[in-house]
């Protein structure tokens, strides 16, 4: 008797939530009107009806047991009268929508209790006592700024560089939980959110899509920074990425692997990944900065300084010292000076430097001498 009585009120729970939560559902002869989202303004159907139950979709509302009502008063009508708005104790299953009872003909506007979001800050160098001030916090109303890369190109620290600079978080469409726990906190932010101030994305290179999905991932008018890294050193670093048994940014795996079928057959495929990448943003992107990785740990600040005019971003001084003085990072990659490539694969990257080369210099970019590092006379013949 008590199972099913049990069974009975979850049943009883979960029709009357689906019933909550149905946007455009009505009931005119109980008086009930469904709204989809927050609103200023009550629109009745019935003029000449005094009580008036309505339930409306909110973030988060505030639940209030019986003894913490709040109540609201001199809210303006159109006949000038005021009304009382209560909000009673709503269980938490129905956190998104809640019931409140209005006592007036005609309301022109309502004020609605939110709850407050808890504020997330990060602090990146805690440790040093004269920089340990500054905060890193979410943003808001911020314009949606792709940084497009090749996997392991600087991304991740490119992202530290300019949370640094900024104290504005930047996010992922990946929402990679290893990377919040680096500290990137706005990593499982929505990028269309606006809280954060760049979007990392490696675009097509996990994906088979056709062009015009290639074309449509990213809007031609949305700003774009494509950072680019010799394909020679990306794809090195990739492998560790995809091989490592410990945590691939700082661990290299068995030199070993890299005269192994799978390594070449790996290179071959990705070889066009990395032009591909490149190439959309070259062609499409309207708003476009291009910052070659090399340049970048070269010269960081002047580079730095470059993505935050893009950004349109201020430069504070202060924050800039202590970035400098903490340059690497959480995700900041270790080099490996290794030449593992056959003397096609050169070939195959040599050819898509060269594309991609003409390409940035057609948009008004010089990228380094990528070939200068492949020695095409040396090499397995695989």
């Amino acid at each position: 008797m008590e199972l099913s009585r049990k069974i009975f009120t979850k049943r009883m729970c979960l029709m009357i939530h689906l019933l909550l939560l149905t946007p455009a559902l009505e009931f005119s002869h109980l008086g009930f009107f469904s709204f989809s989202r927050p609103t200023d303004h009550l629109y009745k159907q019935n003029p000449n009806a005094l009580h008036r139950y309505s339930i409306f979709h909110v973030p988060e509302p505030i639940p209030l047991k019986s003894h913490q009502l709040k109540q609201q008063e001199n809210i303006n009508s159109s006949e000038g009268g005021n009304a009382t708005l209560k909000t009673p104790y709503i269980p938490s299953t129905f956190n998104q929508r809640f019931i409140v009872k209005i006592s007036v003909q005609n309301i022109s506007k309502v004020t609605y209790l939110h709850r407050k979001k808890k504020i997330l800050t990060h602090t990146p160098w805690q440790h040093d006592p004269e920089c340990a001030r500054f905060k890193t916090h979410f943003g808001q109303g911020l314009p949606k700024v792709y940084l497009v890369s090749f996997p392991r190109s600087g991304n991740s620290w490119t992202r530290y560089l300019v949370e640094g600079a900024t104290g504005i978080f930047t996010n992922s469409v990946y929402h990679d939980k290893s990377m919040r726990n680096m500290g990137y906190l706005g990593e499982m932010e929505r990028d269309s959110s606006g809280r954060c101030i760049l979007t990392k994305t490696h675009s097509s290179t996990f994906s088979n899509w056709r062009l015009e999905r290639r074309r449509v991932h990213i809007r031609d008018d949305e700003p774009v920074i494509l950072l680019l890294r010799n394909p020679a050193t990306a794809m090195i670093s990739f492998w560790n990425f995809k091989n490592a048994r410990t945590d691939s940014f700082f661990w290299n795996v068995n030199n070993k692997t890299y005269s192994t079928p799978a390594f070449h057959k790996f290179v071959t495929s990705v070889i066009p990944k990395w032009k591909e990448v490149a190439e959309d943003r070259l062609i499409w992107s309207k708003r476009l900065l291009v910052v070659a990785y090399e340049e970048l740990r070269e010269y960081p600040l002047p580079t730095l300084e470059r993505i935050l005019e893009f950004l349109q971003q201020p430069m504070d001084g202060r924050r800039m010292e202590c970035l400098t003085r903490h340059l690497d990072g959480p995700a900041k990659g270790q080099q490996r000076q290794i030449d593992p490539y056959s003397q096609r694969e050169k070939a195959l990257m040599t050819s898509a430097i060269m594309s991609i080369s003409g390409l940035a210099h057609l948009r008004g970019y010089q990228l380094p001498n990528y070939t200068h590092a492949l020695n095409l006379n040396k090499g397995p013949a695989v």
